[in-house]
């Protein structure tokens, strides 16, 4: 990513915007664009502080990483130079374009060709900048132990961090974490047979397609060839038994990388990556050296959350020794913590509106008899228990008249039930199997004696996936 060409983009698009106000209001003064671009710098320094107060970095690491900055602004500023030799030039080019597309088709096409030089000219010098920083980006990750790099792979631009960022557990924890090709591996060990046979294609084409989104494009034999390999794997990490995939799985997780989007070429060059876009960036030239003077104020703190990180990744190796161990819902909401507690007593109420409705059947029982299981199950902290009972008093409510009130009801379970097996299920931006898809029209099904059919189908085929 070459910076001056984007802050061009955005530096055009603010005059435009600036002109537009001006002349709509006379008596507005507007602000200059650099004070846009200065405001952009500081939104970029306080998203890399929240990353480092996050990744417990060493003086030592911080002073190496600095260096390598440096270099890599070096090689933007170079590039920019270059530009800007050549911005009357580059400028007539494009508005000569611009202008012939007023005139008569055809006209535009000797534009056309000069313009398409000029801008493969640009991609090449941004491809070959791109490549050099590349390389450093190599030696910075060879500063940053598996947690830190864990940490920054996972990072998200930001002006107020997760609360737990700045934790140093998560730096021991981050070492321990699947990352996205251990989700798949364990989206493809916990899918059930059928279902992986129906739909399990689907997932390797969602894989692939993904990987030549990151990776660039690929020729048709290069699909092929990646789907078989992909195929292979999956074959191999399905015919595990539970504890040979606990012990194996980081392994097949890794095969799975057949292109590494971080190291993969894309139209010739390499592409950089988040230790690049963040560490190396114009905002660590600017804030590496005010780091460091804080790093020399508070030289106890600093040693105190190594001391902890360390203690962290300990323990977490410790539980990692033992595959047994039950991980959290994802999000962290287990029966006993307040997110789901929360959506408990929603379903409750919600079931004691639907139990109302059809009470007069008189087939039901008292209602606090009727979600007795529910509340015992949510006692004991038994999440799989209490998605059981949920479903039962729902099937007892459907076999009196289907409604939309169930229909709703299946349709919270049904994302319940996913998120309780901490797999990627129902994710509509991926849709691994189409589940998401499946969800979505029992959303919009106006028909509510289908919808109800269809979403407690939904939540028989999501309850026999593992929990992972």
């Amino acid at each position: 990513m070459v910076r001056p060409l984007f802050r061009l983009r955005f530096l055009l698009t603010a005059v435009s915007a600036l002109l537009i106000l001006g002349f709509a209001c006379p008596t507005h003064v507007a602000a200059k664009p650099g004070e846009f671009l200065e405001l952009m710098d500081i939104r970029e320094d306080i998203s890399l502080l929240n990353l480092l107060r996050g990744l417990y970095l060493s003086r030592d690491q911080v002073q190496k990483l600095n260096a390598l900055a440096l270099q890599a602004q070096k090689m933007r500023d170079d590039l920019e130079g270059q530009i800007r030799k050549d911005k009357e030039s580059i400028t007539a080019t494009f508005q000569g374009l611009r202008d012939s597309l007023y005139e008569a088709p055809g006209r535009e096409k000797s534009h056309q060709e000069k313009a398409g030089q000029l801008d493969h000219r640009f991609n090449e010098a941004r491809g070959t900048n791109g490549d050099r920083i590349w390389n450093l980006e190599q030696e910075a990750e060879a500063l940053l132990t598996s947690a830190q790099h864990s940490i920054v792979e996972g990072f998200k631009p930001c002006l107020i961090p997760p609360k737990d960022l700045r934790n140093p557990m998560r730096v021991g924890q981050a070492s321990g974490e699947p990352g996205i090709l251990g989700r798949i591996a364990d989206l493809i060990y916990a899918t059930p047979p059928d279902i992986w046979k129906e739909r399990g294609e689907m997932l390797l084409q969602v894989i692939s397609t993904k990987m030549e989104q990151e990776s660039g494009a690929m020729s048709s034999s290069m699909k092929s060839d990646l789907l078989n390999r992909l195929r292979q794997t999956a074959v191999q990490i399905r015919s595990l038994s539970d504890l040979d995939f606990h012990l194996k799985r980081e392994g097949l997780a890794q095969e799975m990388l057949l292109i590494d989007p971080r190291k993969a070429l894309k139209h010739g060059h390499k592409k950089n990556g988040p230790i690049a876009n963040f560490l190396l960036s114009e905002a660590a030239v600017r804030v590496y050296p005010q780091w460091l003077k804080s790093l020399d104020k508070a030289p106890a703190t600093a040693a105190t959350a190594a001391t902890a990180a360390n203690a962290a990744i300990a323990a977490n190796a410790a539980n990692a020794s033992n595959p047994a161990t039950d991980a959290p819902l994802e999000g962290g909401a287990e029966p006993g913590d307040p997110g789901l507690t929360e959506i408990a007593a929603k379903s409750i109420n919600g079931m004691q509106r639907s139990f109302q409705h059809r009470q007069a059947a008189q087939k039901l029982g008292p209602f606090p008899q009727f979600v007795a299981p529910v509340k015992k199950a949510l006692d004991a902290n038994d999440t799989e228990g209490f998605l059981q009972a949920v479903l039962v008093c729902c099937d007892r409510l459907l076999a009196i008249r289907p409604g939309p009130d169930l229909a709703r009801g299946f349709i919270g379970l049904s994302r319940l039930t996913a998120k309780s097996k901490n797999l990627p299920l129902l994710n509509p931006q991926h849709d691994p199997y189409g589940f998401a898809a499946q969800l979505r029209s029992i959303i919009d099904n106006p028909e509510a004696s289908d919808a109800c059919a269809r979403g407690r189908a939904l939540v028989a085929t999501l309850s026999r996936f593992k929990k992972m």
